[in-house]
């Protein structure tokens, strides 16, 4: 089972508000608002479960979407109501509270648009807890509503716990690297770092979207080929700006290339709650 303390703990020293201020967390952010801009219109209602600190509660508002966060750490919570509440942006943002992904409960049937899930695929180290958590999102969805869900593809995963042990070895030896290269699941042997992660492989994305009744929309990388050169490529807005343009129409033209989609960083699934059907009858078309 996954350790959510050992997530919590994480978190409580981890810049989640910063993160997207990198050049990797840029590139990532300019991608994401136009990903979902091409499938969603303001004023539209976004749940962020598992939002963190809130930031892309923030940049989602600050286009006219209405917006709810819910995070499984009070540290980010906290951190999110500071950020949020003070800014013109709160009158757009709907709630904001703790909530655990596995625990949907307290929401009626239907209670929400879209989800944006990035955060909790990351770290359930489960396939029940997986199947729990969307199943739970199905549910609190509208027909009709939609789902942007990222994850860690298993080859991008697996390298980067690889070139962790080579400058944090306290973190990852090779009981830890075999149990990534077996399951996808990364277990962390010391308190320090990312603590507990899972990579999937993208036909097992697929796969639990699709017993959670969701209809596939989209599966595609994130940073794509701008992967680990982002700085490089951001800079070309200014210095190249037709160039910069080119790169990024090539970006996105590319980015669910299955060898890309697996090698180039986090990924987004992108699914629809079928409209008017039951689950049972998406789960037997």
């Amino acid at each position: 089972m996954t350790d959510l303390e050992r997530i919590r703990h994480y978190y409580k020293s981890f810049d989640e508000w910063g993160r997207l201020d990198t050049d990797a967390g840029a590139l990532e952010l300019r991608v994401v608002l136009e990903v979902i801009s091409k499938y969603l219109e303001p004023p539209a209602h976004i749940f962020d479960l598992g939002g963190g600190a809130g930031r892309y509660t923030f940049e989602l508002a600050k286009l006219g979407f209405r917006m709810s966060l819910g995070d499984l750490s009070q540290d980010l919570i906290d951190v999110a109501k500071s950020r949020l509440m003070n800014h013109e942006v709160s009158t757009r943002v709907d709630r904001i509270a703790v909530v655990n992904a596995l625990e949907l409960g307290e929401f009626p049937d239907q209670s929400f648009e879209n989800v944006l899930l990035f955060g909790p695929l990351y770290h359930l180290t489960e396939a029940s807890e997986i199947n729990q958590c969307l199943a739970g999102i199905y549910r609190i969805l509208k027909p009709g509503g939609k789902v942007f869900a990222s994850f860690i593809p298993y080859h991008c995963g697996i390298m980067s716990i690889v070139e962790r042990s080579l400058f944090r070895p306290e973190q990852v030896g090779s009981e830890e690297l075999r149990l990534v290269s077996r399951q996808g699941t990364f277990r962390n042997r010391s308190s320090a770092g990312f603590q507990e992660g899972n990579y999937l492989e993208s036909p097992a994305v697929e796969a639990h979207f699709r017993e959670a009744g969701f209809k596939k929309i989209l599966l595609r990388s994130i940073r794509g080929i701008g992967y680990k050169n982002e700085r490089e490529i951001l800079a070309l807005e200014e210095s190249r700006p037709e160039y910069f343009t080119t790169v990024m129409e090539v970006l996105h033209q590319t980015a669910g290339e299955l060898p890309i989609v697996e090698t180039c960083g986090h990924a987004m699934y992108i699914g629809e709650k079928a409209r008017g059907e039951s689950l049972e009858s998406t789960l037997h078309e």
